[in-house]
C-alpha cells in the first residue's frame, strides 16, 4: 500500500481482517487519488462478505483504473484453519476470487498477472489454498486475440487519437510460451 499511496499511476486494493496487526489498511486510507481501496473485514466475517467485497467494491474499481498488469499478493491467513486471523474464507472462495481477477486481467491487462505468495501459516490449509489459487489461474481461458491486441493504457494515454491503431503485442512464440496446458495437466494429476 505504501508504494501506491502517493503515486496516482498505481492502484492498490486489499481485503484483510481489521483490526489486526500491523494495524494498517483502514478504509479511510485512500491514497493520493482514491487509488487505494481497503476493505477491512471484521473478525468472523463470512465467505460471502469476502466475495461481496471483491465483486461489489474492488473489482469494479480495478476495472475503472484500467491497469496494464495485475499483481496479486496472495495471502491465505484468512482460512479458518490458519492460526493468525479469525476469518472463515475457505479455499474455494479464494479460488473463486482468483478466477474473477484472472478474467478481469484478460479484459483490462491482456491477461498479465503476477502472483506471489504472501501468507498462510497452517501448512495443510495453505497447500489447499495455493492449489485452488493456481487451479483458478490455470483454468481461466487464455486472453482472446482481441484482448491480447489491446493497447496498454499507458501507451494509449500517451498516443494521439489519430494514431491509436491496435497492434499485436505478443509474438506467436510468446503466445506459445503462455500456454497453460502443462500447468493444467499437472494440477489435474
Amino acid at each position: 500500500q505504501e508504494g501506491c499511496d502517493t503515486d496516482p499511476n498505481r492502484f492498490f486494493a486489499s481485503t484483510h481482517q481489521a483490526p489486526l496487526f500491523p494495524w494498517k489498511g483502514l478504509a479511510r486510507e485512500t491514497g493520493v487519488d482514491l487509488n487505494v481501496i481497503n476493505v477491512p473485514l471484521p473478525k468472523d466475517s463470512s465467505p460471502q462478505d469476502f466475495v461481496d467485497a471483491w465483486e461489489n467494491t474492488i473489482l469494479p474499481k480495478v476495472k475503472g483504473f484500467d491497469p496494464d498488469i495485475i499483481f496479486i499478493s496472495a495471502g491465505f491467513d484468512a482460512h479458518p484453519d490458519d492460526p493468525l486471523a479469525s476469518l472463515n474464507i475457505e479455499e474455494e472462495h479464494f479460488g473463486y476470487v482468483t478466477e474473477k481477477i484472472a478474467h478481469l486481467a484478460n479484459e483490462v491487462s491482456r491477461g498479465c498477472i503476477v502472483s506471489v505468495l504472501e501468507g498462510g501459516y497452517d501448512p495443510h490449509a495453505l497447500g489447499r489454498c495455493v492449489k485452488a489459487h493456481l487451479t483458478s489461474l490455470a483454468n481461466v481461458p487464455e486472453p482472446s486475440h482481441e484482448q491480447l491486441s489491446r493497447e496498454p493504457s499507458a501507451l494509449a494515454s500517451s498516443s494521439s487519437s489519430s494514431s491509436s491503431t491496435s497492434q499485436m503485442l505478443f509474438t506467436p512464440e510468446q503466445l506459445q510460451a503462455m500456454d497453460k496446458s502443462t500447468l493444467r495437466a499437472e494440477l489435474s494429476a
